[in-house]
């Protein structure tokens, strides 16, 4: 045999060894470092839970109607009763400018409801402000990320009515959709529902329908009220301890009544993305 070629085979052979070997040592590093890092996580989940207090101290000179937190808990979202937005940050100093909803009207807020980021404000004067409150983050030159809030109002409605105790307002999230409900609570209790639908024309041009309804007052007060964030679900707790249940996507139909409690419904609240009602 060519003692050349025999000689080539052998160094061949002695590369491949190398290289097997450390494959081989590569792959059994990989293994120990994934064992590892799982142990890793998995390990605190059997230490006893810790939490350390953050105390903030929010300088607040008027009665609150709302407080809130931002998606990433970092803000301090607040509004009085006299209609001052103000975001505070629990770490450092605020730079937004707080917000005067009343528009320098001589007004209170009596009653707010939240539908996602759009709070509706239910004024003593009859009028009602929806806000849409969001927050966007965004990392400039220095890398350092930064909360920045998003404010706007939606819409205002002046003169809804003196007699309103309660005041709804959910905006379509659907842009193939868009549209509004606003549900207003009587002091004779009764419900009035009025939707706000915008189609395209044939022509391309945006055609809004209004429609409005009126839901009979039940035998019992109505104490607590809810409806989902699709404007489409509107739920009722009575004084007497009922549940109420109307489909509100076309004219109103009440679908179920339940005998919940023996005591009065205090609160309602829509949970999981209005997949859940928390009673």
């Amino acid at each position: 045999m060519n003692k050349k070629l025999l000689k080539r085979n052998k160094l061949y052979d002695k590369i491949a060894s190398y290289i097997i070997t450390i494959g081989g040592v590569a792959v059994i590093f990989s293994v120990v470092a994934i064992l590892f890092l799982i142990a890793q996580v998995s390990l605190p989940l059997f230490k006893s839970p810790t939490a350390e207090p953050v105390k903030h101290s929010l300088k607040i000179t008027d009665d609150l109607a709302v407080v809130g937190l931002d998606d990433y808990q970092e803000n301090v979202v607040t509004i009085t009763t006299h209609g001052i937005l103000a975001v505070q940050p629990l770490h450092g100093e605020s730079t937004f400018a707080p917000l005067d909803l009343a528009e320098g009207r001589d007004a209170s807020i009596i009653f707010t409801s939240r539908s996602g980021p759009q709070y509706s404000l239910l004024w003593d004067d009859g009028g009602m402000t929806v806000v849409h409150i969001g927050f966007r983050s965004f990392f400039p030159k220095d890398g350092v990320r930064s909360i920045v809030p998003q404010i706007s109002t939606q819409f205002k409605f002046l003169g809804v009515a003196p007699a309103v105790r309660k005041a709804f307002f959910v905006g379509s999230v659907d842009e193939d959709a868009p549209g509004s409900v606003r549900v207003l609570f009587h002091q004779d209790n009764t419900l009035s529902v009025q939707r706000v639908t915008v189609a395209e024309s044939l022509f391309g041009d945006a055609e809004e329908t209004e429609e409005s309804f009126t839901i009979p007052a039940y035998f019992e007060s109505i104490t607590a009220l809810a409806i989902s964030e699709d404007g489409l679900q509107l739920y009722a707790g009575t004084k007497g301890g009922t549940l109420l249940h109307w489909d509100i996507s076309e004219a109103p139909n009440l679908v179920d009544t339940v005998p919940a409690f023996k005591q009065p419904i205090t609160a309602l609240a829509m949970v999981f993305g209005s997949q859940s009602l928390a009673v």
